[in-house]
């Protein structure tokens, strides 16, 4: 988990840059050099632990039999995920925007052998992450500001919406507090930054406004400063484990927050971000593989 002074410096960035400041200050632990630097690898990175987790181990199952070195079909895959992405690569047009991409495209004679709908959403995200990490036809432009990043966000949100109703994101309104009720007690119209209201269209169309959409995700910015991308920014979780200093008479009331309504925020937030990433926003959502529909909060709603 990062640093509470990291997510208050990279939520201090957000701010000056939805107001228009000029460039963003770099974020820092405290500690003097535990900055938050990209690397230009950083997206060639993804794509390929993408490729090697989902990708794979999908390929294997549908294309193994016939692409793996043992009949007349051309050769793509290999015993190894590392070996099978050494030779898509070497393979000219495989890597391409999913629309000219035979991975995708190919036809087959066997009219059998065809791609489940859930097969083609994980081979179109991973192309789309590679057109973008090697400057491709087709890649996803990145945000140049952090206000056009929040704009993009919102905007995939909005294109997304069955992403917040699959993780139940509105039941976050109605998780309880230790002595003081449920959180949209307080929040309901926007306290303190935090829209949380018992109408969970409300509460979406807010999430994707400033300054409430920093609790969903902050800045982060490169070694010289500069604005690099979005990150989680985990502020409804940090919020939990957050101590009342002694004597502090005006702290947040405290409570706990249920380990599903953890994961439905980080499951929300992360697919949000790679649906900007892979540019799939807006494309149906295909929950994840053995994931059933997330538990109520506590006095949630559906």
């Amino acid at each position: 988990m990062r640093s509470k002074a990291l997510l208050l410096l990279a939520s201090l960035t957000a701010a000056a840059a939805w107001a228009g400041a000029a460039g963003c200050k770099k974020s820092s632990s405290g500690t003097g050099d535990d900055t938050t630097a990209a690397t230009e690898s950083d997206a060639s990175v993804g794509a390929r632990d993408f490729f090697y987790t989902k990708v794979y181990p999908s390929m294997q199952r549908t294309c193994g039999a016939c692409h793996a070195g043992q009949g007349k079909a051309s050769t793509f895959l290999a015993g190894t995920a590392d070996r099978s992405y050494e030779l898509i690569s070497a393979t000219i047009g495989y890597i391409a925007e999913p629309g000219k991409s035979p991975l995708v495209q190919h036809v087959h004679v066997d009219k059998n052998v065809t791609l489940l709908p859930e097969q083609r959403a994980v081979f179109t995200q991973w192309l789309n992450m590679e057109a973008t990490a090697r400057g491709l036809s087709g890649a996803v432009q990145r945000a140049p500001t952090l206000q056009d990043a929040y704009k993009k966000y919102a905007e995939c949100m909005q294109r997304s919406r069955d992403i917040w109703e699959y993780y139940r994101m509105g039941d976050l309104a109605f998780v309880q507090t230790d002595i003081d009720g449920p959180c949209m007690g307080c929040h309901g119209t926007g306290q303190a930054s935090a829209f949380l209201n018992s109408n969970s269209q409300l509460t979406f169309e807010k999430a994707r406004e400033f300054p409430y959409i920093q609790k969903f995700v902050v800045g982060k910015v490169d070694k010289n400063g500069n604005f690099d991308s979005l990150i989680p920014a985990g502020r409804f979780i940090d919020k939990a484990d957050e101590p009342c200093p002694e004597g502090k008479t005006d702290c947040h009331p405290s409570f706990g927050l249920p380990p599903n309504v953890q994961n439905s925020i980080n499951n929300f937030t992360q697919t949000i971000l790679q649906s900007l990433t892979d540019g799939t926003c807006g494309q149906p959502f295909t929950p994840p593989r053995d994931a059933g529909p997330p538990d109520a909060a506590d006095g949630g709603n559906r």
